[in-house]
């Protein structure tokens, strides 16, 4: 057995997710706007990765035209995309705004399909409609949930009132028990670190040594907007170094570098760091071919 080429399957598969691809979306939409690929290239990556794998990565495209926005989910939505069996978008996690898209038959089928699939049990997870209750289709389905006697698990605290209101049973709540805060919680990076470090004047540089919860090496970048973007630009390789070599958890071991297949591009593309796009996007190719996916924009 082949032990050293075997060797880079396991590291990018492992447990039935595609680790090495979390934030592909992410570098995909970097390189569309740099005009290096387009759309269809995106879409025939993301569902040829989707395909290979297991549920690890199923809310991969969901991911990718929840950031692509409004105008790319009409495009699909007028192509008759969601009502495709073969649909690999989560139509119940799309951001708030992109159900402007569909209009009322269009949600009458989306309803009809979400109590079907939950018809057994009749209840339906609160975590599925977060963010359809703010939009302009809250009322219809909780229409449907009420008319067909169905329950939510979990639903969100500001949802109760009308629920009981309206008689729909729910059980438990999303509410989270408020903890103290405590900067850099477990020795790690977190958004709501983001007041403190302004606070306390921290450093861009000591900010790229950190890894998130998850061990991951720059895990936000858009926490380096609270800096000037001149010092990025001037310091951008001191910060890419050190996040690559940030230690998990002030361990004696490297974070892991599962998002920085999107990160570093969009790190480089959101704070207009000059470098060399065309060996950036070759380094992307050599990913693709790694992954056996470059003959899939062909």
């Amino acid at each position: 057995m082949d032990i050293e080429n075997l060797a880079y399957a396991w590291s990018i598969y492992f447990e039935h997710k595609d680790y090495s691809v979390f934030t592909i979306d992410t570098a995909l939409i970097v390189f569309e706007n740099k005009r290096y690929i387009d759309e269809k290239d995106s879409f025939k990556i993301i569902t040829t990765l989707m395909d290979r794998s297991d549920d690890g990565i199923s809310s991969l495209l969901t991911s990718y035209v929840n950031k692509k926005g409004i105008e790319y989910v009409d495009k699909l939505n007028k192509v008759g995309y969601f009502s495709n069996k073969d649909c690999k978008i989560r139509f119940w996690e799309l951001n708030t705004e992109l159900y402007s898209c569909f209009d009322k038959l269009d949600m009458r089928k989306q309803i009809t399909e979400l109590l079907s699939t939950y018809y057994q049990s009749k209840t339906l997870e609160g975590r599925n409609l977060q963010t359809v209750m703010n939009s302009k289709y809250r009322n219809m389905v909780l229409d449907g949930i009420e008319y067909y006697n169905y329950s939510i698990l979990t639903p969100n605290v500001e949802l109760i009132p009308e629920l009981e209101n309206r008689g729909i049973k729910y059980f438990g709540t999303s509410e989270k028990n408020k903890v103290e805060y405590t900067p850099f919680c477990y020795g790690c990076i977190h958004e709501d670190d983001i007041p403190y470090i302004i606070e306390n004047n921290i450093s861009f540089e000591d900010i790229s040594k950190f890894t998130d919860g998850w061990d991951s090496c720059l895990p936000f970048v858009d926490i380096y907007k609270i800096y000037d973007r001149q010092d990025i630009q001037n310091n951008y390789m001191e910060i890419i170094h050190n996040s690559i070599y940030a230690r998990a958890n002030q361990r004696d071991y490297l974070g892991n570098w599962n998002l920085l297949i999107g990160n570093i591009p969009e790190f480089l593309y959101k704070y207009e760091i000059n470098v060399d796009w065309d060996r950036i996007f070759n380094i992307f190719e050599n990913f693709l071919a790694l992954s056996l996916l470059e003959k899939e924009r062909r």
